[in-house]
């Protein structure tokens, strides 16, 4: 099953996610259909001439859906579950859903305009956290401990003590914090990093 967003502003009181195996499946369902009704009844209040026929406003509504599913179909976009996870986080309209940029040298960073975001399974963000801590104890910790004494440092103690600020400490370096959206039944972590 694959769940799809509407980006469509004129669809924003409801853009998301639509479940279906396929983009035309979304459409035919029946809560898009609703919407679909909604904004050719919207359209054809504005712009039908009450002096038509009722043959010529039946063309009129049946060329108005016809353009209303042509724009859907160009407005819904499939979401990875990461960038699903983001949209949930952040609280993103349908119009800022398209500003979610997944970055080139990390299929875990997204930028959203100036904001950088990691996003990880649990076990990325453990997997991560350890790198980190492996980095930091070999940069910073025992540059600082004479030759003589690094046999006595228990790196692996040292990581369990870090261990209790949580993970959001080492990956989320704009805050510190650790946040989480679930999606279905996978539970993701995102930590802003800039």
């Amino acid at each position: 099953m694959t769940r799809f967003y509407n980006t469509d502003c004129d669809f924003s009181t409801s853009f998301g996610p639509f479940e279906g195996d396929t983009l035309a499946e979304v459409i035919r369902s029946e809560e898009v259909h609703n919407l679909i009704i909604r904004r050719v009844l919207e359209i054809a209040e504005e712009d039908c001439d009450e002096g038509l026929s009722k043959k010529d406003r039946k063309k009129f509504l049946d060329k108005t859906k016809a353009s209303v599913i042509d724009s859907l179909n160009d407005s819904f976009i499939e979401l990875e579950e990461k960038e699903e996870a983001l949209v949930q986080f952040l609280d993103i309209s349908p119009d800022e859903i398209l500003d979610i940029v997944q970055t080139k040298y990390d299929d875990c960073v997204f930028k959203v305009g100036r904001e950088e975001y990691l996003v990880c399974t649990d076990d990325e963000a453990d997997q991560r956290w350890d790198e980190y801590m492996d980095s930091y104890i070999d940069e910073c910790v025992l540059g600082e401990i004479p030759e003589q004494y690094r046999g006595y440092f228990d790196e692996e103690r040292f990581k369990a003590d870090a261990e209790h600020d949580g993970r959001g400490q080492a990956l989320a370096s704009y805050d510190g914090d650790e946040n989480e959206a679930k999606i279905e039944d996978e539970w993701f972590f995102i930590y802003r990093v800039n």
